[in-house]
């Protein structure tokens, strides 16, 4: 099963997130680090970066996209968490 496919599976269960969405976000944000130092190293080889272009190039728009998804679902689950707190004081 795919990472976005638990996410969405605890979401709907109205699950608290946020803990695991920031260790998500910090595990994407390091990926697309180590793509782009190595999309950046296959440019110093013209054979390489031929060979990779596509590649790494659809790797780094599909982190970049779901590191934005993670991104916006926590920025939802901690408006949501706030509102739980307000509404149990």
């Amino acid at each position: 099963m795919k990472l976005n496919d638990n996410l969405d599976n605890f979401e709907g269960r109205k699950s608290d997130l946020r803990k695991a969405l920031k260790a998500v976000i910090e595990g994407d944000t390091e990926f697309q680090a180590k793509l782009r130092a190595l999309q950046d190293d296959a440019r110093s080889s013209r054979q390489e970066a031929d060979e990779y272009r596509f590649i790494l190039s659809n790797a780094i728009e599909s982190v970049d996209s779901n590191t934005e998804d993670h991104r916006r679902l926590l920025a939802e689950q901690e408006e949501l968490w706030k509102h739980k707190k307000k509404g149990k004081s």
